[in-house]
């Protein structure tokens, strides 16, 4: 990576769900770890709604026990962008409120 070009990067580890069944690689609590660090990373393409462009993320998981570092791909028609969140900025839920 040119990013970060020593690091070491591993696939996350699947682990186990509550329910004692072995977790998938696609249920991974994050996506990779790069030197310990545990990272997350999510994907939107720009999509035009009745007032503005936007990009709608899904399945972003706010609970920052689970990932070290979260990462936002945008997929435009000039490229793809990646930024690194901060977990404060254009936050938001849809849907129901889990506890």
């Amino acid at each position: 990576s040119w990013m970060h070009p020593l690091a070491v990067f591993q696939d996350a580890a699947t682990g186990s769900c509550v329910n004692g069944a072995s977790r998938g690689a696609h249920n991974a609590l994050h996506d990779w770890t790069r030197d310990g660090h545990r990272i997350e990373c999510k994907s939107a393409k720009m999509i035009w709604t009745s007032e503005c462009w936007r990009f709608l993320f899904s399945g972003v998981k706010l609970d920052q026990s689970i990932f070290d570092e979260l990462y936002l791909a945008l997929y435009t028609p000039l490229g793809i962008y990646i930024y690194r969140h901060e977990h404060r900025f254009g936050l938001s839920t849809t849907g129901r409120h889990q506890a």
